[in-house]
C-alpha cells in the first residue's frame, strides 16, 4: 500500500510540473490540443483523489482483519464512495491541518520544525481513524460476524461497556481506628477512659 502511494505521488507531482507546460507550450504555438492535456491532468488528481481515500481505509483495515490485499484495495475503493461525504470531510480537515502548518512553518521555520513530528501528523491520523473505522466496523467487520451468527467483539463489548479491571471503593471501605501510641495511652481522662480519637479512613 505503500508503495502504490508513492507511486500515486510520484505521478501526480510529475504530472503537476509536466502537464501545464505542455499546455502553455501548445498555446504559444497556437496549434491547439490543449484540451487533452486538461483531461489527462484533471483525471490524475481524480485518480489520486480515489487513492488518497482508499488509504484512509486500507491501512487500517490491514491492520483490523484479515483480509488478503486484493479484497482491502476492493473493500477500500468501495468504502471511498459509500462514505463519500465523511472522507471529504475527512481529506478538507487534513488539506487545512497540514495546509495551516506549512504557512506557519514558512513563516516560522525554526520553530514548528519540531512540531511537525507530532502535532499535525499525530493529529491527522487520530482524525482519520476516529472518522472511518466505524464504516470499516460497519460494513466490514459486523458484516463478517453476522454471516457467522455471532456478535462482533467489539459490539460485545460496547454493549457491556467493557470489565473493569479495577472498581472505584470509594464511601465502600469500613472505618479504621489509628492505634494509639503509647503515651495516648497513658493519657486518661478524667472518667478514667483513653481519649478519644478520630476515625481513619484508610
Amino acid at each position: 500500500m505503500g508503495i502504490i502511494d508513492l507511486v500515486m505521488a510520484a505521478s501526480v507531482g510529475s504530472s503537476s510540473y509536466v502537464y501545464p507546460k505542455i499546455i502553455a507550450q501548445l498555446r504559444e504555438q497556437g496549434s491547439g490540443g490543449e484540451t487533452f492535456y486538461y483531461v489527462l491532468f484533471i483525471l490524475t488528481l481524480s485518480i489520486a483523489i480515489v487513492v488518497t481515500l482508499m488509504s484512509f481505509y486500507a491501512y487500517l483495515m490491514i491492520v483490523s482483519t484479515d483480509l488478503s490485499m486484493k479484497n482491502i484495495l476492493k473493500n477500500s475503493l468501495a468504502l471511498s464512495f459509500i462514505a463519500l461525504k465523511k472522507n471529504f470531510i475527512t481529506l478538507l480537515i487534513t488539506i487545512l491541518v497540514m495546509g495551516g502548518f506549512g504557512l506557519l512553518t514558512f513563516l516560522f521555520p525554526y520553530i514548528m520544525a519540531l512540531f511537525w513530528i507530532f502535532i499535525p501528523t499525530g493529529f491527522v491520523a487520530f482524525m482519520i481513524v476516529f472518522n472511518c473505522y466505524p464504516v470499516i466496523q460497519k460494513y466490514v467487520i459486523n458484516p463478517y460476524y453476522a454471516q457467522r451468527g455471532e456478535t462482533s467483539p467489539e459490539q460485545n463489548f460496547a454493549d457491556n461497556q467493557g470489565e473493569n479491571l479495577f472498581e472505584d471503593m470509594g464511601g465502600k471501605e469500613t472505618p479504621v481506628e489509628a492505634p494509639a501510641s503509647k503515651s495516648e495511652k497513658n493519657q486518661k481522662e478524667p472518667s478514667g477512659k483513653p481519649k478519644k480519637k478520630g476515625k481513619v479512613i484508610s
